[in-house]
């Protein structure tokens, strides 16, 4: 009798703890010259992306929700919000920049896999030097994630633009270039026009076990859009906290 509840019970204990935990493919990297740190956790679609101690970035490309979330103001920031048109600004579309990429052959092992570097054009102009891994997208599994954050990023980009926002030819040849993420690979490393790093991944573990609540939004913060939160920081002086760099830039 005494076998079979210690049986029961270890049953029920590997129920709660495989519903509870989750495997998931985490990638640490390096950003800028002073190659400041950050992990983004990836699982099932979505991501978690923290460059701080304290707050971070959740988000869900399917979804369209890419949340800033801030633990000490207790509030989510949305980061995908339309943005208000402003009369002040030109609507005017600017012509098509002209994008090339070209591949300029094998690259250096970084995180130990195997690259392919490519250099980034627009309008002639070089934007960027960038070294790919196929073998990294595949192993990470993160083909869908980037596809979802591509076409995500695409709206943003189109909401923006009804805004009356103006992007660089570079800031639209690297969104070309995020959208062929999946079949290119996996940025491990970005170096802009200027020879300066952006970033680097330096580590991929895949199949960590993390907890199924990694992504659930916390409970009891207020909720405010991009603009209102650059308002709070205007207002407030605190120029401690800046909104969170979008992702994809060139970069993973």
């Amino acid at each position: 009798m005494r076998n079979r509840m210690h049986l029961a019970l270890g049953a029920l204990a590997a129920t709660l703890f495989g519903a509870a935990t989750h495997a998931a493919t985490i990638i640490e990297s390096e950003a800028g010259p002073a190659r400041f740190k950050s992990l983004m956790t990836v699982e099932n679609g979505k991501a978690k992306m923290q460059s701080d101690p304290v707050n971070y970035i959740l988000i869900d490309p399917s979804g369209g929700q890419f949340l800033y979330i801030l633990q000490e103001k207790k509030q989510i920031v949305d980061m995908n919000a339309a943005l208000p048109a402003d009369p002040g600004r030109s609507t005017a579309t600017a012509a098509p920049s002209k994008v090339k990429l070209v591949r300029k052959g094998a690259g250096p092992k970084i995180a130990g896999f195997p690259t392919r570097r490519y250099q980034l054009f627009a309008n002639g102009a070089l934007c960027l030097n960038t070294y790919l891994s196929p073998e990294a997208m595949a192993r990470s599994g993160l083909k869908e994630f980037h596809a979802d954050f591509a076409r995500m990023q695409a709206r943003q980009k189109q909401a923006g633009r009804a805004a009356g926002m103006q992007y660089t030819p570079c800031e639209d040849a690297q969104d070309v270039l995020a959208a062929r993420y999946p079949e290119l690979g996996l940025a491990m490393r970005t170096v802009d026009a200027a020879g300066q790093l952006r970033q680097e991944i330096v580590n991929i573990e895949t199949g960590a076990p993390v907890a199924a609540s990694l992504y659930l939004l916390p409970q009891g913060f207020s909720r405010v859009t991009h603009e209102e939160f650059l308002r709070q920081m205007e207002g407030g002086g605190n120029a401690a906290q800046e909104a969170p760099a979008v992702m994809n830039k060139g970069g993973s």
